[in-house]
């Protein structure tokens, strides 16, 4: 689960919180992982997709054990909640990007691999 705050320099007034309700349903990312972002109560829930990839066979190395297997096209849901900063229209899609930037990122860090080594993640 992700999870993450925003520095407010004032708690959320309830105009702050029509605005994001009004503002979140507007904005979503698609591509290969999809986020949505809806609200609760002063944070944003964003969810990503991630699809199942199944890894690749193996031979079993247990002759005796059968190997238990996830179905094929699977989705992963990931979700986060991040608390609102206060609304400013000419901020809100900025806080969103950085919101995305770190799910992608992360993303990227484990998936990169060169030869058989994530270098960026080789706890994975």
């Amino acid at each position: 689960m992700l999870s993450g705050t925003a520095s407010n320099d004032r708690d959320l007034t309830a105009r702050d919180v029509e605005s994001w309700a009004a503002f979140l349903p507007t904005a979503r990312v698609g591509g290969a992982l999809p986020v949505t972002f809806r609200l609760d109560g002063d944070f944003v829930l964003v969810e990503v997709i991630v699809p199942y990839v199944p890894p690749e066979p193996r031979d079993n190395p247990e002759p005796n054990k059968i190997p238990i297997a996830i179905a094929e096209g699977f989705p992963v849901p990931v979700t986060g909640r991040y608390r609102l900063p206060v609304f400013h229209a000419e901020n809100a899609a900025h806080f969103l990007r950085h919101i995305v930037r770190e799910i992608y990122h992360h993303e990227i860090d484990e998936q990169l691999r060169v030869g058989d080594h994530r270098l960026f993640a080789p706890e994975h």
